[in-house]
């Protein structure tokens, strides 16, 4: 059902029914309501003058009719013009206010109610009837269209232009992902035996909890660890560096163990994005301030293939303060994700604007090069993807092969 799309009426030639609306509508406006903006123009108002004519058309023999949730009246008001025997029904308070001028001035029946649902009418108070929409109805089979065969979609639209990525020459990591230089300022929580948690203030943005364990005798070195399940999962690895003399320090950073916001963090992904940030970029950036404040150089240890961008960006960003990166589950390639159909809902950092244009996994680990970048637990795909970079190290003067 349907009637033609309305175009907006020469200026003077708005037609006559609908001026009372325009002087009631400009007058409500200038009292301060706010929300009638969608019958400020003489467009919006003949939307409803259609209408308003299609229902006439659709009852010709008229009748009592109910408008529930009348709103402003110009439903009503239009309606009454064209002989039905209208009621207005409204919960808006019945007080006089510039919302409710036009219902007030326009003589019209209107109940002032309180229930949206239940309402103050017996079931034979208004003449009930099914507008004929019969010729309009089609069946099952012909509402089903088949897609056209290799019929593309946003994703398969997305492969395709990933094939050819990355292109050289593009702006610089840390522009792309918005990195940021945080300054640290840490708060002890409490301590347990050889563990101090900490509270890290990093500038006035964010608050992220870190704990960080010794060794019984001199560390050996300093490890950052950190896991996309949080790091109440690391216990195993904080056993190993510790039995290998390092100072760990297990950290979550934003999204990830209580860092993560817990309903519909990818809103809150999306939103950063909008404003021009990017959730990679914070992490990353989160990653590195620690790294400083941990007193640097240090090895930054990741788990799982989230955290493992995130921390080989951070690498790519910060030269001074981490000297080496250990990457577990790595993924290979942006493209996989692609590849694997994962949503902006599953993992909001890895969809950071520009990225794949200009750098892919090998370019990053390329840039943090010829610091050592060890890829543990690579899958195949990974191990394919990765294979040139021992070359990367041999031209750097490093006999290093990240995937060992």
């Amino acid at each position: 059902m349907g009637t033609d799309h309305p175009t907006a009426p020469e200026r003077g030639a708005e037609p006559e029914e609908l001026r009372p609306l325009a002087r009631a509508v400009e007058r409500a406006i200038a009292q301060g309501c706010g929300t009638l903006l969608h019958l400020a123009t003489p467009l919006g108002r003949e939307v409803y003058r259609r209408k308003a004519d299609l229902a006439a058309r659709l009852c010709p023999e008229r009748g009592r009719l109910l408008d529930w949730g009348c709103g402003f009246g110009q439903m009503s008001r239009l309606l009454r013009n064209r002989g039905f025997e209208v009621v207005s029904y409204t919960i808006e308070p019945g007080a006089p206010s510039p919302w409710n001028l036009f219902l007030r001035e326009g003589g019209l029946d209107v109940v002032w109610g309180k229930e949206p649902v239940r309402l103050p009418f017996g079931d034979a108070a208004f003449d009930a009837k099914e507008i004929p929409c019969k010729g309009e109805l089609k069946t099952a089979a012909q509402l089903a269209v088949e897609m056209p065969a290799g019929n593309a979609t946003f994703l398969s639209l997305a492969k395709g232009l990933s094939a050819a990525l990355p292109r050289a020459g593009s702006a610089p990591l840390r522009e792309i992902v918005k990195a940021k230089e945080f300054r640290v300022t840490a708060e002890r929580a409490g301590a347990e035996g050889r563990a101090v948690f900490w509270r890290l203030r990093l500038d006035e943005a964010f608050t992220i909890p870190a704990v960080e364990f010794a060794p019984p005798a001199e560390p050996k070195g300093t490890t950052v660890i950190f896991s996309e399940a949080g790091r109440a999962t690391l216990a195993a690895e904080v056993d190993r560096l510790l039995a290998a003399g390092r100072r760990v320090i297990a950290v979550d950073p934003f999204y990830y163990g209580e860092s993560k916001i817990q309903k519909r963090d990818f809103l809150f992904a999306l939103l950063v994005a909008a404003t021009g940030e990017r959730p990679l970029g914070i992490q990353a950036s989160q990653i590195a301030a620690v790294a400083r404040w941990a007193g640097g150089p240090v090895t930054v240890a990741a788990v799982g293939p989230r955290a493992s961008l995130v921390a080989l960006v951070a690498g790519a960003i910060e030269e001074k303060a981490i000297a080496r990166l250990e990457l577990r589950k790595s993924y290979g390639t942006l493209r996989e994700v692609l590849e694997a159909g994962l949503g902006v809902d599953k993992a909001p950092e890895l969809f950071c604007f520009g990225l794949l244009e200009a750098y892919d996994i090998p370019q990053i680990a390329s840039q943090v090069a010829p610091r050592p970048v060890s890829f543990l637990d690579a899958g195949d795909r990974a191990k394919a993807e990765l294979s040139g970079l021992k070359a990367r190290y041999a031209q750097l003067g490093s006999d290093f092969d990240p995937l060992r």
